[in-house]
């Protein structure tokens, strides 16, 4: 499953009055059965980070990266053409296409993978 998830972060600032600063958070989710990846931006940075209990505790910045860092990791969350991430024996998969057949096709001879969590 692949899904946009919006979380607000809140954070306190103190002037003359109290003033709660209100600041969405938009996390891209990669999941299969309970192992969720979520990728998205922290404190400056890109980050993916890895639930192995359906997101109900995370080990996070498990990849941390410059927000301009050009990459196939950030730009896959836009909908990049020819390639797809998907959750595999708990492994986060960047995978690519290799000929017109594709995804329908055989692993590495119409498509295969060329990042994943398990490497880094």
């Amino acid at each position: 499953m692949i899904g946009v998830v919006n979380r607000t972060n809140v954070s306190n600032t103190l002037f003359l009055n109290y003033r709660i600063i209100i600041t969405p958070i938009v996390w891209t989710i990669v999941s299969s059965g309970l192992c969720w990846y979520r990728k998205g931006e922290r404190d400056g940075m890109y980050v993916i980070d890895k639930s192995t209990d359906g997101g109900v505790t995370w080990e996070e910045d498990i990849v941390v990266m410059e927000l301009d860092e050009e990459s196939i990791i950030i730009s896959i969350d836009d909908g990049e053409v020819g390639y797809r991430q998907q959750v595999r024996s708990c492994v986060l998969y960047i995978d690519h296409v290799l000929t017109p057949l594709g995804f329908a096709g055989v692993e590495n001879t119409d498509w295969e993978w060329i990042w994943n969590t398990a490497t880094i």
